[in-house]
């Protein structure tokens, strides 16, 4: 655990934990939940590019993958969500039984769905972050796959499917 800090927040105390998969946990990334004066707030939700396996249940099950992927459950617990899934998503069930088939049998099956789901995610956020960047965002913080960026509030904010803009 380390002290960080935010930018437009001097004042404000913040930690930095990691999961064990290395996914930064900051407290009080929240407070940009709310309006900077001229700035406009870019909120996006780095699981968003798991729709293709989810639908919109990503974001239903948001905080269930979340844990699954960074590392803050126990694989039994993952394998119990995951087969849940299985059973209500035609998507998941899809993803995983070509996992099933064509992935590596010495590597038990939460890992084989885990660990791609971790690496698309992990993609995105580069992409999201080289993008946001050469746009002329701000980085501010990012927290549990969520990253927030600032922008001027009379310049151009990108648009990115699933973001949020916070004025």
């Amino acid at each position: 655990m380390s002290l960080v800090k935010l930018p437009y927040y001097p004042q404000l105390e913040a930690t930095l934990t990691e999961t064990r998969f290395g996914v930064p946990e900051v407290s009080n990334a929240e407070i940009y939940e709310n309006s900077i004066p001229n700035k406009i707030i870019l909120k996006c939700d780095c699981l968003d590019c798991l729709r293709k396996y989810f639908d919109d249940s990503v974001y239903i099950y948001r905080d269930v993958l979340y844990d699954m992927i960074s590392g803050n459950t126990s694989d039994l617990d993952c394998q119990r969500v995951l087969a849940t899934l299985y059973k209500r998503h035609k998507s998941v069930t899809a993803f995983v039984n070509e996992l099933y088939t064509f992935g590596d049998n010495g590597v038990p099956l939460v890992n084989r769905c885990l660990a791609p789901l971790r690496d698309k995610v992990n993609a995105y956020r580069k992409s999201l972050h080289d993008n946001l960047k050469s746009s002329g965002g701000k980085y501010l913080v990012e927290s549990k796959y969520i990253m927030y960026y600032a922008f001027s509030s009379n310049g151009s904010v990108p648009e990115i499917e699933g973001a949020s803009i916070i004025c």
